[in-house]
Order: C-alpha cells, then sequence, then structure tokens
C-alpha cells in the first residue's frame, strides 16, 4: 500500500527542485524583451531571480549606483530619451527594471532566446538566473545532483506530513542527509566555473620572497668548447 499518492509526491518534488535552485541559483537563460521608444519601464517574466547581464543591440548596460539613484530621486539622468547605459532593478515591483535613460527606439522581442551576434545587435537581451521550468528538460537544475537532492528533499518532507507515513526521525534524517549532499552539491557546481586565478596574478605573487630567482645558465653556456 502507498503512503503517499503520486500527487503529493509530485507537489514534493516540484517544491524540491524550486527551493534548490532559489537557494543555489544554478540554472542561466536568456531571453529578448521588447521595447517602446520613450518608454523606461520594462516588465520581467516571474520567473527570473536575478540579473546576470542586460546589453543594449550588443553594448552590455551597467547596473545604475542605487544609492545614487535614491539621492537623485525619480529623474537620475537629465536625459530624457536616449540609447540606454544604465538599468535599475530594484523599486519598481517584483520583476521590473528601468532603463536609463529612456530608450529612444522600439525593438522586437525574438521568439526564441538570442545567441547569435546578428540576433544580439537587434534586440535588448537580458541573461539571468531562474527557477527551474519543469515542462522542459533543459531549464532544469544539473543532472548530475538533481536526482539525489530532489530523494532526499522529498523523503523529508513526506516524513513531516500528517498521515500514517508520519516519522520525524526519518524525517530528520533525511534531512540531515539533504543538507549533506547539498553542501557537496555546491562544492562541485562553484568549482566547475572556478578558473586558476593564481595564473593570472602577477608572477612576483607567487613567491615568497617577492620576485622569482633569475635563471642561472651554465658557465660555459654560447661559448664554443674545443678538445
Amino acid at each position: 500500500m502507498n503512503i503517499w499518492n503520486d500527487s503529493i509526491l509530485t507537489n514534493l518534488a516540484k517544491q524540491a527542485e524550486e527551493h534548490i535552485a532559489m537557494v543555489m541559483p544554478c540554472i542561466v537563460d536568456r531571453i529578448s524583451l521588447s521595447t517602446t521608444s520613450g518608454s523606461s519601464l520594462i516588465a520581467l517574466p516571474n520567473y527570473i531571480i536575478d540579473i546576470v547581464s542586460i546589453t543594449w543591440k550588443g553594448k552590455q548596460l551597467s547596473p545604475y549606483p542605487i544609492n545614487d539613484y535614491i539621492e537623485a530621486g525619480s529623474a537620475p539622468m537629465q536625459v530624457t530619451s536616449s540609447i540606454p547605459l544604465y538599468y535599475v532593478y530594484s523599486g519598481y515591483g517584483t520583476n521590473v527594471i528601468k532603463l536609463l535613460p529612456a530608450p529612444n527606439e522600439t525593438l522586437a522581442a525574438s521568439s526564441t532566446p538570442p545567441y547569435t551576434k546578428l540576433e544580439i545587435g537587434q534586440r535588448l537581451v537580458i541573461e539571468f538566473k531562474r527557477i527551474p521550468d519543469l515542462t522542459t528538460n533543459t531549464q532544469r537544475i544539473p543532472i548530475y545532483f538533481r536526482r539525489r537532492l530532489i530523494k532526499d528533499w522529498v523523503c523529508y518532507r513526506a516524513f513531516l506530513q500528517e498521515s500514517q507515513g508520519t516519522n520525524i526521525k526519518a524525517s530528520e534524517y533525511f534531512n540531515s542527509k539533504f543538507k549533506m549532499n547539498f553542501d557537496l552539491a555546491k562544492e562541485i557546481y562553484n568549482k566547475l566555473f572556478v578558473s586558476k586565478r593564481y595564473e593570472m596574478q602577477p608572477q612576483e605573487n607567487s613567491f615568497a620572497g617577492g620576485k622569482p630567482p633569475r635563471p642561472v645558465l651554465p658557465s660555459q653556456f654560447g661559448q664554443v668548447i674545443r678538445d
């Protein structure tokens, strides 16, 4: 006899994947959005967690310093309509950005994510971290730790359900197991995107004595030796 029905387990699995993606934003997506000349506010989809970058016709926009924006009030830039240089992501609703200055051109959105140079050069492109789309196999948390983490989370929450399957000790066991595996997954995921930074530092920083020692060549280097 099944203790939990499929509906409960499916909902718990969905909650698990969304929880993991929120705590460890690991799904990066890209879309283009339409703009209207003279209108600076752009509505974003509600599945966006955080913005990675925004480009206007291939030129990257910088986030406007929020402290400067607050001090300047509602008009931080005198130019009302021009090529956007900045964006503000706070204070205009849950998922709304404001372009500064307001765009002086109307751009259309593409139906597919823009990745080619031609597409990017014609659009307002937003790259962002998002919650998973469970209707696809692409916008999901990485498969190499998805199954294990979701299984632990589902068991942890399922054993807390008020039913004949309630088991606090089992719930605590799977909760601790989830936390352990989640910490391991974060470590693995973070290391995937860490470059060898020490190779990019000035060479003398890698030596305790300051500058690296000069190479010493053999005393007869470059001399003709006759028998």
